[in-house]
């Protein structure tokens, strides 16, 4: 099965027009990461993604609650909408990075982006305050050894994404030990389409 996936996210003045990154696009795999400068702009977005053929959207920690239940019942059966959480062992990482950014001076951040068989590669993007990496890597094993890595290098909010499960983020958990708040992708389970 093909994955067609694109990952939103919110970076301060961002285009998602002229911000976007295709991370992969080969043999029917692909993998945008588009950033938005205002939440207002993820829904028309998220339809032209599910007119491109994107199956599914992932939203970072970031983005309301709302914006997450809008999509899943606007593309039900044709898009899977996923969102990142925080479990509670990352509330009060997670707390800490929220009031670093409303001060305009958030620690770095980091999306871990897992893509079976994908070559592991990293990418940068600033939006200043914010200044993210993305780690593709390929498996678990790779995804918690990056997160230890970015942890001990100072990197305060660790978001995990792609095929990653329950097990991916118990590891980038174990790996990160405290030093930086974790969530991870989830699924609507009643909207994942057959």
């Amino acid at each position: 099965m093909h994955e067609k996936t694109a990952i939103i996210y919110e970076g301060t003045g961002a285009d998602p027009d002229r911000d976007r990154m295709t991370v992969l696009d080969r043999g029917g795999d692909s993998l945008l990461i588009i950033p938005v400068g205002q939440v207002e702009q993820v829904g028309p977005l998220a339809q032209s993604l599910v007119n491109e053929n994107i199956t599914a959207i992932q939203l970072c920690g970031g983005m309301p609650a709302r914006t997450r239940a809008e999509l899943v019942a606007a593309f039900e059966g044709r898009a899977v909408i996923g969102a990142v959480t925080f479990g509670i062992e990352s509330l009060e990482r997670a707390s800490e990075y929220g009031a670093a950014f409303v001060r305009g001076e958030p620690p770095r951040e980091a999306f871990i982006i897992v893509m079976a068989g994908w070559e592991e590669k990293r990418l940068y993007r600033a939006f200043p305050p914010q200044d993210t990496t993305f780690a593709i890597v390929a498996d678990d094993t790779a995804a918690a050894r990056v997160a230890g890595d970015l942890a001990a290098a100072g990197v305060g909010l660790i978001e995990v994404y792609g095929s990653a499960c329950s097990a991916t983020a118990a590891a980038v958990i174990e790996a990160v030990n405290g030093r930086a708040a974790v969530g991870a992708v989830g699924y609507d389970r009643m909207h994942i389409p057959n």
